[in-house]
């Protein structure tokens, strides 16, 4: 095989697995830039071992990228149906862009290889690096998503129960009821994993968000309530869910449709 076809193998493959690391739910949660300078540096490496095929490398690229974000959109499709919906748009307006950093980026590996570039070993590394890093980001993801989602699983059953302790806390301290559904009260007999001071105020009665999990109390009625704490819609950054009212910790979904204010009664 030739230089200038190992080249172009190359800028393709690195072209078409750019984004796959994207696209698994849950991902790595990485910087969507890093992706997608992938493939205009690809062409930029090549067209520094090879300028005078540069033309080639940017329409390989392109038609690599977009062809690799179909296949990867079907082998990895997005969960939720407004993404699934957007995704051909996206694909072209990525693949635009891409391809006009690609041009850019050629032009820029035109100069390098007319005036003094870097060690030749060197560029070819690199470019080999660049094809390895999707393959390689794949492979790492599932051992390291589970870790993040324990940790998060963890993080709020901490958060949860130390919730229901300042529920306690703050309504033998405050008979009255007044105050059991202040979250800034709250947060006085709170000593779980820390919530912002600006959650801690909006938390009752909307959700907020701490290490993929919205929380949330509703209160209703003198000492009534109901603590919600669930993954983040959509994200799949946990696996639990916990709910408690005044009566105890309870388990499922929260009834809304039935009852709003009742958390389900866990099963036998």
């Amino acid at each position: 095989m030739t230089r200038d076809a190992v080249l172009f193998t190359l800028t393709v493959a690195a072209a078409t697995f750019s984004w796959w690391p994207a696209m698994p739910e849950p991902s790595l949660n990485l910087s969507g830039w890093i992706f997608f300078f992938v493939a205009p540096f690809a062409v930029a490496l090549a067209t520094t071992l090879s300028p005078g095929r540069w033309s080639d490398h940017v329409i390989a690229s392109s038609v690599a990228l977009y062809s690799g974000l179909c296949i990867g959109q079907t082998l990895f499709p997005p969960s939720d149906g407004l993404a699934r919906a957007i995704v051909p748009v996206w694909n072209y307006i990525i693949t635009a862009a891409s391809s006009a950093a690609a041009v850019l980026a050629a032009l820029m590996g035109r100069k390098l290889a007319a005036g003094t570039p870097g060690p030749r070993c060197t560029i070819w590394c690199v470019l080999a690096c660049l094809v390895a890093f999707a393959p390689a980001a794949l492979a790492i993801t599932p051992p390291l998503v589970a870790r993040r989602l324990a940790r998060h699983d963890r993080l709020a059953e901490q958060r949860f129960r130390s919730l229901r302790q300042a529920f306690e806390r703050a309504r033998v301290r405050h008979a009255d009821g007044a105050s059991i559904c202040d979250g800034v009260v709250l947060s006085r007999y709170y000593s779980g994993p820390p919530f912002s001071s600006e959650d801690c105020w909006r938390i009752t009665g909307n959700y907020v968000k701490q290490d993929g999990y919205s929380f949330m109390i509703y209160c209703h009625g003198k000492n009534a309530y109901v603590l919600d704490a669930r993954p983040f819609p959509g994200s799949g950054e946990g696996t639990r869910h916990f709910c408690a009212d005044e009566f105890g910790q309870k388990c499922g979904e929260l009834g809304w449709k039935t009852h709003p204010y009742v958390c389900p009664t866990c099963a036998e």
